[in-house]
């Protein structure tokens, strides 16, 4: 039998710190990454503070593509690691 997967067995990824992070050395604000990436510029401010917790892959994948990125390259912890090297 399979293990079933439940809420707390699936990794989150904090993708706050991260969003915030790119839309600075962008210097973008919240509102002009709201609008490129089609969301409310709410959502972005709930992500960046850590009030959103569970963004849908969709919404991640709107965000990545705000800034050229796949989602992958978006949620790449190794990346961001390095970057701040």
């Amino acid at each position: 039998m399979s293990k079933k997967l439940t809420e707390s067995s699936v990794p989150r990824i904090d993708v706050g710190p991260k969003l915030r992070k790119l839309r600075h050395e962008a210097k973008w604000s919240q509102q002009y990454l709201a609008i490129q990436a089609d969301v409310k510029q709410a959502t972005i401010c709930r992500i960046e503070i850590g009030k959103e917790l569970n963004p849908s892959i969709n919404l991640v994948n709107r965000l990545a593509l705000a800034f050229g990125m796949t989602l992958g390259e978006f949620v790449d912890e190794k990346q961001t690691d390095k970057e701040e090297i």
